[in-house]
């Protein structure tokens, strides 16, 4: 009987230890910040936003999917997680975490929304010019290191970041290896860009030589003037708020194909991530639809789907916030006109590089993957017929889980080696060669630009440090146009603003920007430029 209860014991522990604890670990923090976000609320819909994070977990926690074998049932190598987290926080600290190193541009307004949620709860208001305008922004990355930033100041905000997102990353990368090929699959897939650098020798072939200012501030991805396919290392860097959940349900959406998780568990992932990245969140909802559509001919919708959409729907007071006055953030289609033919065209070329090398050779990956290769493709060929926020972020976010996906399997279809092929082998290489300085760029970029301190600057601060007069209408809306049942918006009063000196490389950022964005407006005060000019 010992020996029975000894073996009983072992199989319970192998299990509390098993590869979906890391599943459920990523899960906590995903929905975490739903839950914070909810104490801001009017009583119902918090009740709402909690009882969805609440059952949104417990599905998670009960998983029935048993794809035989199943990377996600075997034991938990602490080892190995510890060593990709290692690896994640390193290539974090490279892009800026904590300002060790030279932050990209866009830590300037994340940085003051950190600061801003570290100095107070929500609903935050700012006094603007005698306006009223609150803070609405998808804030799932910031909410669990704000609240350590309250209790003990925005240092320790910055380290909570630092920390969650190590652990968030370190996370997808340790179940990508265990689903993928080991930890040469993640080295692969941190390298792979769309191929920048034939990108700007045809776009200055065609166009005469390359804007190197604006290459030099944005990288080599924003080699082409109207749409970006950010590199790994870009998305690492400049937004992990976006990339953080974006590889996550790419992650998931592959566990799905192979039988490792279900689609109920992937549905209130996606539901979860909305508040993270509505944009990133948009092409893994769509997939999941397609499947529902595509189940429901042949069969009616399982227990647990209909459990997950009623759960997901817990999350609607989140995506209500996220929408208000969302009418003005810049948006439109595409005039399917001779001019954008051709800049889409010179667009793919370099861009879909990968994934044609993919699609070719499709044959060497498993049969589950191809339905969710077709998806993915087909989401980046479309992603540049639609416009949404200041740069089209939504090119530049949604298109994240689709190339994670294509990512993971060309370094499934690489990896295999020459054994599949000597050409096929060494044309993935050379892909790989000129799709990696992208990274090596950014990597260069903390090295050779002095530091920055972190700056206590508000949102509003910070913006109009670095371009006068500017409201980011994609972080702000007027506090009155917040519905009165889902927030109090006036309850901490207005935040007042006061022009300030944010960075000490502030001067050189503005008039950096003001050389790469001529079309904004000049200052009154100023003469405008000639017409001939």
């Amino acid at each position: 009987m010992s020996e029975a209860l000894t073996v009983g014991r072992s199989s319970e522990i192998a299990f509390a230890l098993s590869n979906r604890a890391v599943v459920i670990f990523v899960t906590i923090l995903l929905l975490a910040p739903s839950a914070l976000f909810a104490g801001a609320l009017r009583p119902i819909p918090a009740a709402v936003v909690f009882m969805g994070c609440a059952g949104a977990l417990i599905l998670i926690l009960r998983d029935p999917s048993r794809a035989s074998p199943s990377p996600l049932d075997a034991a938990l190598d602490i080892r190995r997680l510890a060593l990709f987290v290692g690896l994640a926080g390193f290539l974090l600290v490279l892009g800026g975490a904590g300002h060790l190193l030279y932050p990209p541009l866009d830590w300037r307004q994340r940085d003051a929304v950190l600061a801003d949620l570290s100095a107070g709860a929500l609903p935050i208001v700012y006094d603007v010019d005698d306006a009223q305008l609150a803070l609405r922004a998808p804030l799932g990355m910031y909410m669990l290191p704000a609240a350590f930033g309250r209790a003990l100041g925005l240092g320790a905000a910055h380290v909570a970041l630092w920390a969650q997102n190590s652990l968030f990353l370190g996370a997808i990368f340790y179940l990508l290896a265990t689903l993928g090929r080991g930890p040469r699959h993640l080295f692969v897939m941190a390298l792979l860009s769309g191929l920048s650098v034939a990108g700007v020798a045809i776009y200055a072939a065609l166009a005469g030589p390359p804007n190197l200012l604006r290459l030099e501030t944005y990288g080599l991805v924003a080699w082409h003037p109207a749409w970006q396919y950010s590199s790994s290392v870009v998305q690492f860097f400049w937004a992990p708020n976006h990339a953080l959940p974006g590889w996550w349900l790419a992650t998931l959406l592959l566990l799905q194909a192979r039988g490792q998780v279900d689609r109920a568990t992937s549905a209130v992932s996606i539901a979860g991530a909305m508040f993270w990245t509505p944009l990133g969140a948009a092409a893994p909802a769509l997939w999941l639809l397609f499947s529902v559509c595509a189940d429901l001919r042949r069969q009616a919708l399982s227990v647990r789907d209909l459990c997950a959409a009623a759960f997901g729907l817990g999350f609607i007071p989140i995506a209500l916030y996220l929408i208000v006055s969302s009418g003005e953030i810049k948006h439109g289609a595409a005039g399917l006109d001779a001019v954008f033919l051709l800049r889409f065209a010179l667009f793919a070329l370099p861009e879909f590089a990968i994934a044609g090398y993919v699609i070719a050779n499709r044959s060497l990956i498993a049969n589950e993957y191809l339905g969710l290769l077709a998806f993915s493709c087909l989401v980046l060929a479309t992603l540049p017929l639609f416009k949404f926020g200041p740069g089209n972020d939504l090119v530049m976010r949604a298109s994240i889980p689709a190339l994670v996906v294509v990512g993971f399997l060309f370094g499934e279809i690489l990896l295999q080696g020459p054994a599949t092929g000597r050409m096929r082998f060494l044309l993935g290489c050379a892909l790989l060669a000129v799709a990696a300085p992208s990274a090596l760029w950014e990597v260069a970029r903390a090295f050779t630009h002095e530091r920055i301190a972190i700056s206590d600057c508000s949102l509003v601060e910070a913006s109009q440090a670095l371009r006068e007069g500017d409201t980011p209408t994609n972080y702000l809306v007027e506090s009155a146009r917040i519905p009165a049942w889902i927030m109090d918006a006036s309850r901490n009063g207005a935040r007042p603003v006061r022009e300030r000196r944010c960075w000490s490389d502030q001067e050189d950022t503005r008039r950096t920007l003001q050389a790469l964005e001529p079309w904004r407006k000049p200052k009154q005060s100023e003469p405008k430029q000639s017409e001939t000019r």
